[in-house]
């Protein structure tokens, strides 16, 4: 019997904190597809189901806020990972959960398990 594992969209455009996230993320226990884009982080979340999304929030100087919007409104979790204060953000997104950069991999880890729990 096969165990379906959780799948994340992370949005990050420096690659080799992406790959860390997915490094992080595939540790614990879940299936990882990046986008260094807001072009492609809308395509994922157009053609596919995810359980949790990681969103840089400035991604090669746009704002991944449409992302997140879409994800919301299909009811996706999602996690701001950014160097921004949290008061820097929207206020619409006053209750989001925000990992601030540079992030502990454990804290990162914690915030994704309950999420998806």
């Amino acid at each position: 019997m096969t165990v379906s594992r959780k799948r994340v969209l992370v949005v990050e455009d420096e690659l080799l904190i992406a790959l860390h996230l997915k490094d992080i993320l595939t540790e614990i226990g879940f299936d990882a597809d990046l986008a260094e884009n807001v072009a492609d982080g809308l395509q994922l979340v157009e053609n596919h189901d995810f359980d949790i999304a990681l969103l840089d929030v400035n991604v090669e100087g746009a704002s991944s806020f449409e992302i997140a919007d879409t994800l919301i409104g299909k009811n996706v979790p999602l996690v701001f990972i950014t160097g921004y204060r949290p008061e820097g953000l929207n206020a619409r997104y006053a209750n989001a959960t925000i990992v601030e950069k540079p992030f502990d991999p454990d804290e990162l880890a914690n915030k994704v398990r309950a999420l998806t729990s």
